[in-house]
């Protein structure tokens, strides 16, 4: 293999490495996730995130220009229901990605795309504290004689490795291993404003089927913590800045470290609109950027509709 040609690899590897959790952790930088919802509740909902971003590598490899283009569209169902006396809901993720990674290797244009089902997500949660299990007037009247109030939620998502994956692949929109995510979050309300907080860790499987044949990626946990303010102007209608801090996560294949540590900051703009009585569409943009001098800047603009029956 020449020497372009074996550049041109490992730069491929260090872009996956690099890009693949930027834009989804854009989208998991999610307001509202702790709302109170009535036992029985049921949500389907359409997304569409489009992902732009700048790739910085080791200078010392004459690499320019790297950049990537995801288009990621994504079905989601949502169901509320009581746990022991508590508002819990169970969401099932499930996103289609169409993407290109592109950049100048000695000065020579490389590109590659790949397009097919990542891998789906299944959530589970639970309000341990300010939201009861209710419904109907039951809740109406919660909500009202709770204009302030302060919720304490646990989670927890599980990532299932049946995206598309081939393992004389480089890329891959699958990663063919289990991430598990635990959440912890607190969210107070106080009339029209509320202040959201959650921490998560992410904990992955290792692959041992990586690229090339016989390899073995590791991952170290990443941690993300984020926080929302969210004003709701009425029923429906709101809007909310989000910040968010991720770090950790450097990954080795067949133990050697790829140097590849996650330092990252994250931030958002959401507005929420309503369409009709049990209809709402969600319109964000979310911002990514690294700390450190190899690592990934993005711009992420969603677009989701999602409707209750």
């Amino acid at each position: 293999m020449t020497t372009p040609s074996r550049i041109y690899l490992f730069v491929v590897t260090t872009l996956l490495f690099l890009t693949w959790s930027s834009p989804l952790s854009a989208q998991q930088l999610e307001p509202r996730r702790w709302s109170h919802l009535p036992v029985g509740a049921q949500f389907f909902s359409l997304a569409y995130l489009y992902t732009d971003g700048d790739i910085f590598l080791d200078p010392v490899l004459r690499i320019e220009d790297a950049g990537m283009e995801l288009h990621t569209f994504n079905v989601r169902y949502l169901y509320s229901f009581g746990l022991a006396g508590m508002s819990a809901r169970i969401e099932a993720d499930v996103p289609y990605v169409k993407g290109r990674w592109q950049g100048l290797v000695n000065e020579e244009f490389r590109t590659t795309e790949r397009e097919g089902i990542a891998d789906p997500r299944l959530r589970l949660s639970v309000l341990l504290h300010g939201g009861p299990a209710l419904s109907g007037k039951a809740f109406a009247k919660y909500q009202n004689d709770h204009s302030t109030n302060t919720v304490v939620g646990a989670g927890v998502s599980l990532t299932l490795p049946i995206g598309e994956y081939f393992r004389d692949r480089l890329i891959n929109l699958g990663e063919n291993r289990f991430v598990l995510r635990p959440e912890l979050g607190v969210l107070h309300i106080r009339h029209k404003w509320s202040y959201e907080l959650t921490g998560s860790i992410s904990l992955f499987e290792d692959n041992d089927d990586f690229w090339p044949s016989d390899s073995k990626r590791e991952q170290n946990p990443l941690l993300l913590i984020q926080g929302h303010v969210v004003y709701t102007f009425r029923p429906g209608l709101w809007t909310s800045v989000s910040a968010g801090y991720g770090f950790g996560g450097e990954s080795s294949v067949n133990d050697v470290a790829r140097n590849d540590k996650h330092d990252n900051y994250f931030w958002a703009l959401t507005l929420g609109v309503p369409l009709t009585r049990h209809q709402r569409i969600k319109l964000a943009y979310a911002g990514v950027r690294t700390n450190n001098l190899v690592g990934v800047d993005s711009h992420n603009l969603l677009i989701a509709w999602s409707s209750l029956f």
